[in-house]
C-alpha cells in the first residue's frame, strides 16, 4: 500500500516537474515574443 503510494506520488512529482518545465518554455517564449513586438514599436517613437 505504501510503496504503491509512493509510485503515484513519484509519477505525479514527475508530472509536476514537466508542466513546471513546460510553462517555462511557454513564459520564455512568451517574453521572447513580447521582447520582439517593443524591439518593432521602439523605433517608432
Amino acid at each position: 500500500m505504501s510503496r504503491n503510494w509512493t509510485w503515484n506520488g513519484g509519477i505525479q512529482l514527475e508530472l509536476t516537474f514537466k508542466m513546471k518545465e513546460f510553462a517555462d518554455k511557454i513564459r520564455i517564449s512568451n517574453l521572447l515574443s513580447l521582447e520582439r513586438c517593443t524591439c518593432v514599436i521602439t523605433p517608432h517613437n
